[in-house]
C-alpha cells in the first residue's frame, strides 16, 4: 500500500508556513514545539527535500515548501469543508470536540473510502493491504468521532448511508490532493513523473487525445497515462470521486452541478455508409431517402443522438424498424462496414475506414449537424504541472473550425 504522510504532520507544517513561526503553528495545532518540529522534519523525509528554511526573523518556505502548502491547504480546506458540512445535516444532538476535522487521519479517511468503494470490511482490507479489523477500527473510530453512522447493513452487505456516501467522495478527492503533494514537488525538481487519469468519450479517442498523449510522453517520459473509456455517466461518476482527472467529449447542454467545460473545438457530423451503398455518390438525397434504410443510433441522451434525431424531427419521417442502438464506435463500424445501415458520426472518428475505402459520407447536409467538443473537469480541480501540460497540448491540436 502507498503510504501517506500523516495528515496532522501537512496541517503542522501549512500552520508553520503561515504563521513564519513554529512556536505559533504548535500553539494553533495544540501541540508541542518540539512535536511541530519534528512533524516538519518527518515530511521533509518523506518527500525527500528541504522544505522550511530558518532566518533570524522566523522560518520561511522553500521553493519545495511554498508548492507543497499550496496543495496541502487545498486538501485541509475541503476536508474541513465537509466536515462541516457533515455535522449540520446530522440528526444527532451530542457534543463533538471543537475542530473534529483536525483530528481525522489519512488511515480513518483511507478505510473509509476501501470499504465504501468496495462495499465490505474484508474487501476495503484487501484493496489496502491491512488487516480487516485495523480497517473495521479505523471506520468506527471516524463514526464516533464524528457522530454519525456512515455505514449500514442490508441485504446486499454494508452500504454507505447517505451521510456516509458524501463524506466518502469528499474524503477521496481530499486523498487525490494529498497524493498530488508528491507529484507537484516531483515535478518542480525535474523528476517529471507522475501521473494522469484521463475519460475518453468517443470523439477524444480518435485522434485529439491519442496526439496530445504522444506529444507530452515525449516530454515526460516517465509520466504515467491511465485511460477510461465508458459512457458518459460513468466517467462523470469517475470525475467525481476523483478515479479520473478530466474527461474529453462532446459537451453536454445541461452539464452537471460541479462540472467544467472548455470547449475545444466545433466537429461537424455526418451521415456515413458502407463504400457502394445505394446513397453513395447521390447528390440529390432527401429525408425520405434516409428514412428508407435502418441506422445504427448513439445511446438515447447524448449530443450526437440529439443530432440523428433531428434529422428527422418535424419531417413526417422516421427511421426504418430495426434500429440498433449503441456506444461502441468498434460496433459502429463494422455494423456499417458489413450492412447498408446509416449512422450519424464524425469523420475524424472513421477517418481510417474512410481512407481505406470502406466507409463513405453522404452527400446530405442539413443545418444542425454539428457539436462541439470539450475539455470537462472539476469545478475545484486544480491540475498538477503534468496535468496542466496536457492540458495546454490538447488546447493546441484542437482544431479551430470543423473539418470538411
Amino acid at each position: 500500500m502507498f503510504k501517506r504522510p500523516n495528515i496532522r504532520h501537512l496541517r503542522a507544517f501549512s500552520l508553520t508556513v503561515r504563521h513564519n513561526n513554529v512556536s505559533r503553528a504548535a500553539q494553533l495545532a495544540h501541540l508541542s514545539q518540539s512535536a511541530v518540529s519534528q512533524a516538519i522534519a518527518r515530511l521533509e523525509d518523506h518527500y525527500g527535500c528541504s522544505l522550511l528554511e530558518r532566518r533570524n526573523v522566523g522560518v520561511f518556505p522553500t521553493t519545495y515548501g511554498s508548492i507543497a502548502a499550496r496543495r496541502i491547504d487545498r486538501a485541509t480546506d475541503r476536508l474541513g469543508r465537509a466536515v462541516e458540512r457533515l455535522l449540520v445535516n446530522r440528526r444527532s444532538t451530542s457534543r463533538l470536540p471543537v475542530e473534529v476535522d483536525r483530528m481525522i487521519s489519512v488511515s480513518q479517511l483511507s478505510a473509509l473510502c476501501a470499504v465504501a468503494a468496495t462495499g465490505g470490511f474484508k474487501s476495503g482490507a484487501d484493496q489496502l493491504g491491512l488487516a480487516q479489523p485495523s480497517v473495521h477500527r479505523a471506520v468506527r473510530d471516524l463514526e464516533s468521532l464524528l457522530g454519525v453512522s456512515l455505514f449500514e447493513r442490508t441485504s446486499r452487505g454494508i452500504s454507505p448511508t447517505r451521510l456516509g456516501a458524501g463524506f466518502a467522495l469528499e474524503a477521496t478527492l481530499v486523498l487525490k490532493e494529498v497524493d498530488n503533494i508528491g507529484d507537484d514537488l516531483d515535478i518542480a525538481r525535474g523528476r517529471f513523473e507522475g501521473r494522469i487519469a484521463v475519460g475518453s468519450l468517443a470523439l477524444g479517442q480518435s485522434d485529439l487525445l491519442p496526439l496530445a498523449i504522444t506529444e507530452v510522453s515525449r516530454r515526460y517520459p516517465r509520466a504515467d497515462f491511465f485511460l477510461q473509456d465508458g459512457s458518459f455517466e460513468q466517467l462523470h461518476h469517475a470525475l467525481q470521486h476523483g478515479e479520473i482527472d478530466m474527461v474529453i467529449g462532446a459537451r453536454r447542454l445541461h452539464p452537471e452541478p460541479g462540472l467544467v467545460q472548455e470547449v475545444l473545438f466545433t466537429d461537424q457530423l455526418s451521415v456515413m455508409a458502407r463504400a457502394g451503398h445505394p446513397l453513395a455518390g447521390r447528390t440529390d438525397i432527401q429525408i425520405a431517402d434516409l428514412a428508407a434504410w435502418p441506422w445504427i443510433l448513439p445511446r438515447p441522451g447524448t449530443p450526437t443522438r440529439a443530432v440523428s434525431d433531428a434529422i428527422f424531427e418535424g419531417s413526417g419521417y422516421v427511421p426504418a424498424t430495426g434500429v440498433i442502438e449503441t456506444g461502441s464506435m468498434l460496433m459502429v463500424r463494422g455494423l456499417l462496414a458489413a450492412s447498408d445501415r446509416l449512422s450519424v458520426l464524425s469523420r475524424r472518428q472513421v477517418r481510417v475506414e474512410e481512407q481505406a475505402g470502406l466507409l463513405v459520407s453522404l452527400d446530405f447536409h442539413p443545418p444542425g449537424m454539428a457539436r462541439e467538443i470539450a475539455l470537462m473537469h472539476r469545478l475545484d480541480w486544480r491540475p498538477t504541472q503534468l496535468q496542466e501540460a496536457l492540458i495546454q497540448q490538447l488546447r493546441d491540436l484542437a482544431p479551430q473550425s470543423p473539418a470538411d
